[in-house]
């Protein structure tokens, strides 16, 4: 995607644009009924874009593809985890 590769700033951008989802997460396993709160799951795609802008750098030309590939795996990275986890303990 034309940026430089730097660990530690990949780190920083991946727990930046995370947070939303893993609050999600905290919340709705103590207030199950909440499940409508998952819309605000999309707000991570924002702060995906956002922060391809800014912190990470990316050449506009790229910032959509960019956001694209890494909000799938932002957002779905803590769901394979955790059907794997759900499929190995049964």
């Amino acid at each position: 995607f034309g940026i430089k590769k730097d660990l530690p700033r990949f780190q920083q951008y991946t727990g930046y644009a995370s947070v939303v989802l893993y609050v999600l997460f905290m919340v709705t396993s103590f207030l199950p009924g909440l499940f409508i709160l998952w819309l605000l799951a999309l707000y991570t795609i924002y702060l995906v874009h956002v922060g391809a802008l800014y912190f990470m750098k990316v050449p506009k030309a790229k910032v959509t593809d960019f956001t694209a590939v890494a909000s799938a795996i932002i957002i779905l990275s803590p769901l394979l985890i955790r059907v794997l986890f759900s499929y190995l303990i049964k």
